[in-house]
C-alpha cells in the first residue's frame, strides 16, 4: 500500500483496487496461469475501506468462466474488503438512455497501456472522475463520506486510443431507492462502453447507511431514466 492509494478520507480509493487485481492478473497471465486477453468487464463490490497501515495487501484470486475474480484484503483477515472481477468474454454494445450531466474529460498519455488504448483501471478512473463531476452539479452541497459506492459494473466498448483526446461522458441516474440510487454512465454515447454504479446515503457518525434526504431525491429524479 502506497499513500498515493489513499483517498481524502485515509481510505484506498476505489480506482486502486482495480490496479491491484490488474497486477495480481499481469502475474498470472506471466505465470502461464491465465490468457493474455482484452478486459471488457471491470465489476468491483465494495464492503468495507481499507485503511492505512503497514499490513500488506492480500489479493486472493479463482476462475470463473470469463472472468479472474481478485478478493482483496488485508493479510492474514480472512475476509474480502473488496471483490473486483475482470471479464474477457464478448464486448456488449451499450447504447445511451437519457440526458444527464455531460463532461467531455481529456484522455492523458499516462492513461494510455502498452497496446496504445486506455487501460481498465485508467477507464475505471474515468468512470469515478465522471460520475463524481455529474454529482457535484447535482449536489453541489454534498459532503465527502456523505455517499459511499457500493457497486460498480463497466462494460469496456471499443478501445480508447489516445487520438480520441477528449471522451464524451453522460451520467443519468436509472433508480432511486430508500437509501441508495443506480447510476449509468455513457462514453461517447455508449461506443466505448458504459459503467453502471450503486451508490448509498451513508451517516460518517455511525457508519451505517442512511436514508436519502428530500433535497437529494429531488435531484436524483430531475437526471432519473424510466426502464
Amino acid at each position: 500500500m502506497r499513500w498515493a492509494d489513499l483517498d481524502q478520507l485515509n481510505h484506498v480509493n476505489n480506482v486502486v483496487y482495480v490496479d491491484y487485481a490488474e497486477q495480481t492478473r499481469a502475474e498470472l497471465i506471466r505465470s502461464g496461469e491465465a490468457f493474455d486477453a482484452p478486459v471488457t468487464r471491470v465489476d468491483v463490490e465494495f464492503r468495507r475501506p481499507l485503511q492505512l497501515s503497514r499490513t500488506p495487501v492480500l489479493v486472493r484470486s479463482r476462475f470463473e468462466g470469463d472472468f479472474t475474480v481478485h478478493d482483496i484484503g488485508p493479510d492474514g483477515i480472512d475476509e474480502s474488503f473488496a471483490t473486483v472481477r475482470l471479464g474477457t468474454g464478448p464486448v456488449v454494445p451499450q447504447e445511451q438512455r437519457g440526458d444527464g450531466p455531460a463532461f467531455d474529460l481529456a484522455v492523458r498519455r499516462s492513461d494510455i497501456g502498452p497496446d496504445g488504448s486506455v487501460t481498465p483501471t485508467r477507464f475505471f478512473e474515468i468512470c469515478q472522475e465522471s460520475r463524481i463531476l455529474a454529482f457535484s452539479a447535482l449536489m453541489p452541497d454534498r459532503r465527502p463520506g456523505h455517499i459511499v459506492l457500493a457497486r460498480v459494473d463497466v462494460h469496456l466498448g471499443e478501445p480508447v486510443r489516445a487520438d480520441v483526446g477528449v471522451l464524451p461522458t453522460s451520467t443519468s441516474v436509472t433508480h432511486v431507492g430508500r437509501s441508495s440510487y443506480r447510476t449509468t454512465t455513457w462514453f461517447g454515447g455508449g461506443r466505448y462502453g458504459a459503467a453502471e454504479a450503486v451508490l448509498v446515503g451513508f451517516d460518517a457518525e455511525t457508519q451505517r447507511s442512511r436514508p436519502l434526504g428530500d433535497d437529494e431525491r429531488e435531484a436524483l429524479e430531475s437526471v432519473l431514466v424510466e426502464g
